[in-house]
Parts: structure tokens; sequence; C-alpha cells
């Protein structure tokens, strides 16, 4: 019995190392997989696990045409835990172990690799390159996964670093779904994109340069991945386009955001009706904007007795309906929406994050705490919006939760929130917190969630912001391309100018259905000397001339007025510019509009469809 027993035991701890060999012998053959290739019709992205990370080898656009320049030295993403940057892939020390890769193919037909890193204990991190069907970008992030039995501290992240090849008739161009407005770089802030400077952002994007490029978070995150749970970071974009010229690059951008995001391509056809004394106004405005043929309204802000007025609420902080208009509360927004519904308008209103209580006797009693009240330092140029609230407080979420509250109980069909910038709030020195970094990131993340909560509820929503609210759900406010101060300084003339010479710029990235231009008819300026359309009649040739430039391009627009004609010749301009652009639609949607030159104001210019 017991020369069977050892027997048994001989025959057990050689089955043992037998088993424990093969499977070391498995481990070290997939952490020394050589190649791994993702392609598309489009692009070709090779990988391999070297020595000293997990990088890429080959990016080409096809037929063989590189994308990158590389040394061969940049990992493809780092993860910073308790304190210890760690280097995805690699066998040093510092480095989480490449485990395993996998394709898969999605359901609408593009696919997805999947590289998974493995190494620290219960600690599982992974990168996604994906693929959209039909669309020539590539989209990279990373997920981290906590099993590890204890919460873990994530400081940062690095998701992309190459340097774009420049030289090939296509390259690349780069965007993320991370809001980065406001942020600091090198001690200096920065803004990428905001309305008043969209030209800045326009050229970088259309612009790649041959230089070290790299996606992270830009400052510390201080994040807590609490055990069970996992961290997902934002998205890196990568289109593929020509380098021929800049027109020719932004309608690849256009085509691949329409496919991206359909949602981004609803526009109704609408004016604005500035802030009301009496609610009278607004049924008056609705009922012109259906004569005239407009298909929705947009109740906007105004300046009334020098202050800027919500067109519903006292505030845009508390969301408390104005008693002056709206006596039955809720009841009388719902007779303001049903009459617009029933002359076959959608109707939507505007918000925007900022405190706009005009004394201290009106203000809340926590207006000394930072997670309410901002205030820019008197030598920051980018105070722009005067007390500003921050969504990554507690305030935040409040304000949101108003926000759909307001949206639902009034039978609105769409909202339109304005600046501003989140990553703007969070970079301010007086908050009390760090600037940037993890009070950025928690306003963003809970801004994206709104985002995407009220698309999936089927609300159409607009904002200020450009590329990283497409993602998660927002299509882009019209108002863009001009300096709002134009409009308080120059004559009619020059406000046409202006925004053309805006729409020059924006629409080369942004469709042009969805660009410029606000048309103000009421002047925007609470300046007397402001120029005005008002009394139209009277300014029937400026109107008209406004009206040719925005619908006659092929432009949206958004027309500010508290009617949309006053007479016979006011009625014929906006009736013969609506009609053109209704009967055009479906060609300025389907087409991509080209610029022949950039208007001056002193020689002939021309688009083309």
């Amino acid at each position: 019995m017991k020369n069977n027993t050892e027997q048994i035991v001989v025959w057990f701890r050689f089955f043992f190392v037998l088993c424990c060999g093969a499977c070391c012998a498995m481990e070290e053959k997939i952490n020394q997989e050589e190649k791994i290739t993702f392609d598309t019709p489009y692009y070709k992205r090779a990988f391999q696990n070297h020595s000293d990370g997990f990088r890429t080898l080959v990016y080409e656009s096809l037929p063989d045409q590189s994308l990158l320049i590389t040394d061969g030295t940049l990992s493809e993403g780092s993860v910073t835990l308790n304190g210890k940057k760690y280097r995805l892939g690699g066998q040093r020390e510092n480095s989480i172990h490449y485990f395993d890769s996998g394709i898969e193919i999605l359901p609408e037909g593009g696919k997805r690799l999947c590289v998974l890193f493995k190494g620290l204990s219960g600690i599982t991190v992974r990168l996604f390159y994906e693929w959209p069907v039909d669309v020539p970008v590539l989209i990279k992030w990373i997920s981290i996964e906590n099993q590890s039995g204890t919460a873990i501290h994530l400081d940062e992240m690095q998701i992309e670093a190459f340097t774009p090849e420049t030289d090939g008739k296509m390259s690349l161009m780069l965007e993320n779904d991370y809001v980065r407005d406001g942020m600091k770089v090198n001690g200096q802030r920065t803004r990428s994109p905001w309305i008043e400077k969209q030209s800045f952002y326009i050229h970088d994007l259309l612009n790649i340069k041959a230089e070290a490029t790299t996606f992270s978070y830009p400052a510390e995150l201080d994040q807590w991945i609490l055990q069970g749970e996992s961290f997902q970071s934002f998205k890196v974009y990568e289109f593929l386009a020509p380098t021929e010229n800049e027109e020719l690059r932004g309608i690849a951008f256009r085509r691949a955001t329409r496919k991206l995001f359909p949602w981004t391509c609803v526009r109704h056809l609408h004016c604005a009706l500035p802030s009301a004394r009496k609610v009278e106004e607004y049924y008056r405005g609705i009922e012109s904007a259906a004569d005239a043929g407009y298909e929705a309204v947009l109740l906007c802000h105004w300046w009334l007795d020098k202050n800027l007025t919500s067109p519903l609420f006292t505030n845009y902080s508390d969301y408390i309906l104005r008693p002056e208009l709206f006596p039955n509360g809720w009841e009388d927004v719902r007779k303001l929406t049903d009459f617009a519904h029933k002359k076959g308008l959608k109707i939507y209103f505007y918000s925007i994050y900022v405190n706009t209580w005009r004394s201290k006797e009106n203000a809340p009693q926590v207006q000394n705490n930072n997670d309410w009240l901002l205030i820019w330092g008197k030598d920051d140029k980018s105070a722009r919006w005067g007390d500003t609230l921050d969504p990554g407080t507690d305030w935040g979420l409040y304000v949101n939760r108003k926000l759909e509250e307001a949206v639902v109980k009034g039978g609105f069909d769409a909202w339109h929130l304005d600046g501003p910038y989140y990553g703007d709030i969070c970079v301010a020195e007086n908050r009390g917190y760090k600037p940037g970094g993890p009070n950025q990131y928690l306003g963003w993340e809970r801004q994206k969630q709104f985002y995407e909560r009220m698309k999936t509820l089927g609300y159409h929503g607009e904002a200020a912001q450009g590329f990283c609210a497409y993602p998660h759900g927002m299509s882009r406010i019209t108002t863009t391309g001009y300096e709002e101060g134009d409009f308080g300084r120059l004559g009619m003339w020059g406000q046409i100018l202006a925004t053309r010479k805006g729409a020059y710029t924006f629409t080369k990235v942004y469709r042009q259905e969805q660009a410029v231009t606000f048309v103000p008819v009421v002047p925007w300026s609470p300046n007397p000397d402001a120029p005005s359309m008002e009394p139209m009649e009277k300014n029937a040739e400026f109107y008209d001339a406004y009206l040719a430039y925005c619908f006659g391009y092929g432009f949206g627009g958004r027309i500010f007025q508290r009617v949309a004609f006053e007479g016979p010749k006011s009625e014929a301009a906006v009736r013969r510019w609506l009609g053109f652009w209704k009967k055009h639609y479906d060609y300025f949607s389907k087409g991509y509009l080209l610029h022949l030159r950039e208007p001056d104001g002193e020689h002939i210019d021309a688009i083309a469809h």
C-alpha cells in the first residue's frame, strides 16, 4: 500500500510539473507574440510586443503609405497607478505585460481589436482599437478593471502618442471626445475649440504638423477605482484625410462625422425670439414664425433693463419660472408649447451655465462657497461670462436635473445649451481645488452622461462645444463664426461681412447647414447705438441681403427677431429665402460646400455645392 501511495505521489508530482511547464510555455508564447495586424479597407496598423513595450510597427493608409514618423520607442499607452507609472507591454519592471488579443466583428459591420495586459495583481488593462463600418477613422481608448481586492488610485493615463507623417497623399486628422477648453499646458491656458476663436481650432485640425502628438489627461486625475469597478478613458479619433488642401480635408471630416454621429444632422429651420416682458410677445412671435414658413422657434435670452435675462427663468441657476410670464407655473408653459405644436412648429429654449443674479441681496446664501460661485481674476482675459457655475461640483447634478425637468414639464422638443466651457470653469484659481485635473474630469463625465441620457430620451440637444460633444448626443449651436462684440459696434454691412468671413472658416469642418449665421434683426448688444433692422419694413434691403447670404448659401442660420415680418417688404424677403432653402435643402444636406475664395468685402467671392 505504501509503495502504491509513493507511486501515486511520484506520478502526481510529474504530472503537476508537466502541466506547469506547459502553462508557462503557453504564457511565454503568448507574451512573445510577434505581430498583430488590424486592417480595414482604409488603413492597416500592425503591433508588436517588444521588450520595452507594446508598440506600433506599421500604420499606413492603403496602399502602403505610412501615416507615422516613428523611431519605434513610443509604447501604445501608459497608466500611473498608486503613484507609479506603468508602460503597457514589454518585460521591464515598470510594465504591465501583454497577455492576449482578439478581433471581433461589430453588429453594424465594423470591427474592434482588444489587446489584453496583465501582470499587476488583480488589475487588467485593455487597449481598444475600433473601426466603424464605412468610415475612414480609427478610434482608440483604454480601460482598467480592478479585481485586486482593494481600491487603486489612478493618477494619469496616456492613450496615444506618435508623430504623424504629412508628406504623402493621405494623413491623419486627430481629435478626441474629452473637453479640452481652458486646460493649462506648460502654464498657458488653451481653448480648443470655442465659439469666438473657431479659426484657431479649425486651422490646427486641418493642418497636422509632423511633430510629436500625445493624447493624455492634462493634469492629475486623482481617481479611485474601487474593487470590482472599472475606468474607461476618453476616446481618440484618428481620421484619414487627403493632404492636398483644407477644403478636401474638411469634406473628409464632415463625411466621417455625419456617418459616425447622425444625430448631428438634425437641423430645425428656426428663428429665435428674444426674452419677452409679456408672454403675449411669445405667442405673437410663434404665430408669425409659422406664417413665414419656419420649422421651429427658440425662446432665447436677451437684455432687459440692461440685464441678460432668461426667456423662462428668474435665473439660469435656480430654474424658477418668471412669475410675470407664467403665473400658473408649468401649466402656462405647456399652453405656450402646445400653441407652437398646433402651428406645426418645434419649440425649444436657451440655457447657459452662468449665475445671472444681479445683486447680492438676491444671490443664494452659499455664494461664498466655491461649489456655487466662481469669480475669475481681473487679470484673466478669459473671464467671459462673469460669475460662472461649475458642473464638476454638486451643483452640476442639480442644474442638469432641472434642465431635464424643464424640457419634460414644459413639453419642449429640444434644448439649447450655451457656454461656458467646462474646462474653463475647472481651471479657475479661486475654487478651493487644484485647477484642472479631477474636477475638470468629473465635470465633463457628468455632462456627457447628461447629453447621452437626453439623446436616449429622444430630445434634440445643441451645445456650444465642438467635436467633444458630438459622440455623446449633441449637435452644434449655429451661432458660430463671429465675435459677439462685433454686433455692438459694426454697421449692418459690416455684420454681414463678419458672419460671411466666419462661415469661410467654420464650414470647412462643420456642416454648412449646421453652420453660421446669427442674423440680428433685433440688435444683440444692449448698446442703444447698436445697429438694428427694426423697423423691418424700413430696413428691408438689409433684411433681404442678410437672408440671401444665409439661406441662399445653404446655411440653416438663426434669425434673432420678435416677429418674422412686419409688412409686405419684409414678408416677401423672408418667404423668398426660406422657400429657397427648403426647396434646395435635400441638395444642401447631401452636397459638400466649397469656398472659391475668402470674403473680403472688396472682391467677388462665391461658394459651390
